[in-house]
C-alpha cells in the first residue's frame, strides 16, 4: 500500500497551513483531502456486457448541463470531469453550501459505440453524499431487454427517399421480439434536414432504431434520461420540475445521411411501438387494455430535456399484442409515459426492519434494493437503486424527496451458483417472494422480495429482513476496520477520500469513505488480498492490500518526499 497512499499524499503538497509558531507542523493533523465541499455525488456507470471497457479514462466523455452546472466541481476543486472505471465524482462548490433551493444539473455521458445518456441530479442539502447507479448501452453488446437494429439504404441523388423504408427491431423470420419492439416507416419522397434546418444532400442513409423493454431490469436501469427528470415541458407548454414518469415503452431513433446527423423531415414519418400487454396503468390501476391513452414524450440526448409530443391510444397489434402508433417530423427519442407530479417535502421513515436484532455481531449482509413503481420493475428515481448492507445495528430506512406515487421495495441478491435456493419459513401473506436462480447467470442479481405497495409520502411498510436473510442463504460479510497513519516526525498524516473496491467481476464499486485515515469495510473473508482505488480530481489511483485481521493498522507509509515538500513551503 506504500505506492497507493504515497500517491494520495503527493496530491496535497500545495496545502497552505497557517501557523504562528516556530515549528509550523508540530502536533498538526493534516488530512489528505481538505474538505472542498459539504455535498458530494458519486455516479457509477456500468457496461454490463463489457465492464472492462470503462477502465479506459477516454472511453466516456462527461459533460455537465443545466442551470446549476456551474456550481459543480470535481473533488479536487476543478471543473474537469472524467469517468474512469465508470466512476464520476462530483462536488458542490463550497461557496454554494448554504442550499435554500435544490441544486439541479444534468450529467451527459457519451462515448464511441455507446448510446448517449443523461442523468438528472438534484442536491437538496439533506444528504452529504449521494450515490447514483446507472447502466449505459453498449451498442455492440446491449443489456438484456435492449434491442438494436441498424440498416443502410441508398436513396435518390437529391437526398430524398425513392420508396418506403421500414426498419424494425422485431424479426418476423426468426420470431424475435415480436411482442415488444419498435418499427419506423419512412414514406417515399421524404427529405432530411440537420439541426440548423438545412437540407442534407447525399445518398447513403443510415437508420438506427433501439427499443427498450419496460419489463426487463437491465433495460430499465439503462433508460436514457431516467424517470425523474429535472425538467419537462408538459402538455400546456409549462416547465415542470417535480415530474415522475412511469414508462410503457421507450425507443431511441438516430439517422445519418452521408455521415451528417438528421434532425428533421420534410414530411411526417410513422413510428409503431409494440408494448407489453402486462404493463400496469397507474391511472386505471389495472393492466393496459385497448382504448387506454398513453402520453408520448420526446427526449433530447443533447440536453436531457423532455417535451410532451401527444397522446397515443392503445390498439391491438398484428401479433395480438398491444401497440401505440404516432407520427413525427423531428427526430429524437420517444417515451410512452404516464406522468405524476409532486415530491415528498420532508424526510421520514418508511421501511421498518423486522428482526435485525437477531442477526449476529460484527457481520454485514449485502444485497441490492430498489424502490420501484407499483407492479413494475421501474425504479422511481435515479437514487432509488443502490447497494445495501444490513447488520444487527441497522436502523429503519428513510426516503428523501420521494415521488408522490404508489411504490414497492424490491430486494435483489447476487446469485452464488447454479442451484436453486428455497425460501422456507416466510410469512404466508400477500407479500411476494421469489428466487429465479435456475434462469439467472452466476453473479447476476435476482429478485428475492417484493413488498406491499405504499406511498412514499404517507405510507410505511415492515420488511421481515431477518427471515429473508436466513431463507435466501445470504453469505455474511466480515467487518474489517482499516486505519492508515503516516508521520512527518511527530506529525500525523492520514487520508480522507472516497474508496472503491474491485469486485469479482473486475468492477470497482463504492466501498465507503475513508475519514481521516479510518474506514470500516464489509469483506467476504480475511487472509485475502483486495484491490482498492480512489479518485482525486481526474486521476484514479489503485493498489492492493493484504487483509489478515479485522483490525488493520498500517503505519508503513513512506512520507519522506512529502514531508520535505511541505517543509519547503514554509
Amino acid at each position: 500500500m506504500k505506492k497507493f497512499y504515497y500517491s494520495i499524499i503527493t496530491l496535497i503538497s500545495s496545502i497552505v497551513i497557517f501557523y504562528a509558531c516556530q515549528d509550523p507542523l508540530e502536533n498538526i493533523f493534516i488530512p489528505i483531502s481538505p474538505e472542498l465541499s459539504s455535498y458530494e455525488v458519486s455516479i457509477q456507470v456500468y457496461d454490463l456486457e463489457n465492464p472492462s471497457n470503462l477502465s479506459d479514462p477516454e472511453a466516456l466523455t462527461v459533460e455537465l448541463l443545466g442551470p446549476d452546472a456551474d456550481k459543480i466541481l470535481n473533488n479536487s476543486g476543478r471543473s474537469e470531469f472524467i469517468a474512469q472505471n465508470g466512476i464520476i465524482n462530483l462536488a458542490v462548490n463550497k461557496k454554494y453550501s448554504d442550499i435554500t433551493e435544490p441544486i439541479r444539473f444534468t450529467v451527459k455521458i457519451s462515448g464511441e459505440d455507446y448510446l448517449t445518456t443523461t442523468i438528472p441530479v438534484e442536491v437538496t442539502g439533506e444528504e452529504k453524499f449521494l450515490e447514483i447507479n446507472a447502466n449505459i448501452v453498449n451498442l455492440s453488446s446491449p443489456p438484456t431487454g435492449v434491442d438494436i437494429e441498424r440498416e443502410f439504404f441508398t436513396i435518390n441523388s437529391d437526398g430524398s427517399t425513392g420508396e418506403e423504408i421500414v426498419v424494425s427491431t422485431a424479426n418476423a423470420d426468426t420470431q424475435r421480439n415480436l411482442e415488444v419492439s419498435t418499427e419506423v416507416v419512412i414514406p417515399a419522397g421524404v427529405q432530411f434536414f440537420n439541426a440548423s434546418g438545412e437540407l442534407i444532400s447525399g445518398r447513403e442513409l443510415e437508420v438506427q432504431v433501439i427499443n427498450f423493454d419496460n419489463n426487463e431490469t437491465e433495460s430499465l436501469e439503462a433508460f436514457p434520461g431516467g424517470f425523474s427528470p429535472n425538467s419537462i415541458i408538459d402538455e400546456n407548454g409549462l416547465e415542470v420540475t417535480d415530474a415522475t414518469f412511469i414508462t410503457a415503452g421507450f425507443t431511441s431513433i438516430d439517422m445519418f445521411l452521408s455521415g451528417e446527423e438528421v434532425k428533421k423531415f420534410s414530411k411526417p414519418i410513422n413510428i409503431v411501438m409494440n408494448i407489453n400487454k402486462g404493463t400496469f396503468n397507474p391511472e386505471t390501476r389495472e393492466n393496459l387494455k385497448v382504448g387506454d391513452i398513453i402520453p408520448i414524450w420526446s427526449y433530447s440526448n443533447d440536453d436531457g430535456q423532455w417535451v410532451y409530443h401527444g397522446d397515443g391510444p392503445v390498439t391491438l397489434s398484428n401479433t395480438g399484442g398491444f401497440k401505440v402508433e404516432y407520427t413525427t417530423t423531428h427526430l429524437s427519442s420517444y417515451n410512452l409515459d404516464f406522468k405524476s407530479t409532486g415530491k415528498c417535502s420532508s424526510t421520514r421513515s418508511v421501511v421498518r426492519l423486522e428482526g435485525v436484532e437477531n442477526l449476529p455481531d460484527n457481520v454485514n449482509y449485502n444485497m441490492k434494493l430498489s424502490f420501484v413503481q407499483e407492479n413494475s420493475k421501474q425504479p422511481v428515481s435515479s437514487f432509488a437503486t443502490k447497494g445495501w448492507s444490513i447488520n444487527n445495528k441497522s436502523k429503519d430506512l428513510t426516503l428523501r424527496n420521494a415521488p408522490n406515487v404508489s411504490m414497492q421495495m424490491l430486494i435483489y441478491i447476487q446469485k452464488p451458483g447454479k442451484t436453486s435456493i428455497p425460501l422456507p419459513n416466510l410469512p404466508e401473506d400477500d407479500t411476494q417472494y421469489s428466487f429465479e436462480s435456475e434462469t439467472a447467470n452466476v453473479g447476476e442479481f435476482v429478485e428475492v422480495y417484493r413488498s406491499e405497495a405504499f406511498n412514499g409520502c404517507d405510507g410505511e411498510i415492515s420488511v421481515p429482513i431477518y427471515d429473508i436473510i436466513q431463507s435466501a442463504g445470504i453469505t455474511p460479510q466480515i467487518n474489517v476496520t482499516i486505519e492508515y497513519v503516516g508521520r512527518c516526525g511527530t506529525r500525523e498524516i492520514a487520508p480522507s477520500v472516497g474508496l472503491y473496491k474491485k469486485n469479482a467481476s473486475e468492477i470497482y464499486e463504492y466501498a465507503g469513505y475513508v475519514n481521516k485515515g479510518r474506514i470500516t469495510l464489509s469483506l467476504p473473508k480475511i487472509d485475502s488480498t483486495y484491490y482498492f482505488g480512489f479518485y482525486w480530481g481526474t486521476e484514479f489511483y489503485e493498489d492492493s492490500l493484504y487483509v489478515n485481521s479485522t483490525q488493520m493498522l498500517d503505519t508503513d507509509i513512506n512520507l519522506e518526499e512529502f514531508c520535505e515538500k511541505v517543509l519547503e513551503d514554509f
